[in-house]
């Protein structure tokens, strides 16, 4: 973290001041009450945990307390999001559905899970290098 404001003497010659005004934004977007307002306005939860206390009663307030448990879990899972498609983000949906349904027989006959998961890893994989889309590999 940078420490006071950006010298002027760097602000256009330097990624200093981006790098401070970038910092400043982490720190007011992570604040409670601001994750709250967000959570409020577009209904994107929390990232920080302090903030779930600050949701009024009510429904909202019950989401963001599951979400954080969820995301808090010792065996939780994170997933990728698609990023980067254009155009073709739809058929990031359609290859989870698919496998999802593909799995648990939905429509179809079950079908061994780890053939699924080659044969539609193999098609999320064409798909991003078909765009150009980095491909957001689990952590």
């Amino acid at each position: 973290m940078l420490d006071g404001p950006p010298d002027p003497a760097r602000w256009d010659t330097t990624g200093y001041a981006r790098r401070y005004l970038g910092e400043r934004l982490i720190e007011y977007l992570t604040k409670p009450a601001t994750q709250v307002k967000i959570a409020e306005g577009v209904g994107f939860f929390p990232v920080v945990e302090e903030a779930v206390p600050e949701f009024p009663e009510g429904g909202l307030k019950i989401i963001a307390e599951g979400v954080s448990e969820q995301s808090g879990a010792a065996d939780a899972i994170a997933a990728m999001i698609p990023g980067g498609l254009g155009g073709r983000a739809g058929e990031f949906s359609d290859i989870y559905r698919e496998t999802f349904q593909r799995i648990l027989g939905i429509g179809v006959t079950a079908e061994a899970i780890q053939d699924v998961l080659d044969d539609q890893g193999a098609k999320l994989t064409a798909l991003y290098e078909d765009t150009g889309a980095e491909f957001p590999l689990p952590g």
